[in-house]
């Protein structure tokens, strides 16, 4: 089993084949695994999620549990398989602590970066975003998520590691 992030449209459903597949929540089964061709497509690092679908508020993120036959192309971290269960709906903040995780077990080859409302740093690199943008900034095993709420944490304001997990708290 291989636990990642699965994206959707406000339906909850995805692009499969030649049209839209209804997906429901718990396992879902299919015949057949081949990245970009067949089976349910899910990514280890929820950021290559961002790569089909935009976090827009519309667009659904779960985390998933992936089984059955399981196929990679070395494209980003996409995963395609023949059992799929979604286990249950992600929030902004879990999907930037799921990222995190897969930061530290794949700690080689992260730069800092701007995906829709997450700005996302490395080894203490300074971070800023607009308001109710969220800002992550991973150094080593060390995390911090917040909120850029304008009482706490201010937007256009450029926050180191040290910076940013004190004006969390």
């Amino acid at each position: 089993m291989i636990l990642g992030v699965k994206a959707f449209t406000p339906r909850l459903t995805a692009i499969r084949g030649a049209g839209e597949y209804q997906y429901k929540p718990g396992k879902n089964i299919t015949e057949k695994a081949k990245c970009a061709n067949t089976g349910f497509h899910l990514c280890e690092d929820p950021l290559d999620c961002l790569d089909y679908y935009d976090w827009d508020g519309k667009n659904q993120f779960w985390a998933v549990a992936a089984g059955g036959d399981i196929d990679e192309d070395g494209h980003g971290t996409r995963i395609s398989c023949t059992e799929i269960t979604l286990i249950r709906r992600i929030t902004e903040e879990e999907f930037l602590l799921l990222h995190a995780n897969y930061v530290m077990w794949h700690p080689a080859g992260h730069l800092d970066q701007n995906r829709g409302p997450f700005h996302i740093a490395y080894k203490g690199a300074p971070i800023s975003g607009k308001l109710e943008d969220w800002l992550c900034s991973i150094n080593g095993f060390d995390c911090v998520i917040a909120q850029v709420d304008g009482i706490k944490v201010f937007p256009d304001t450029r926050y180191t590691f040290a910076e940013l997990k004190e004006a969390a708290k």
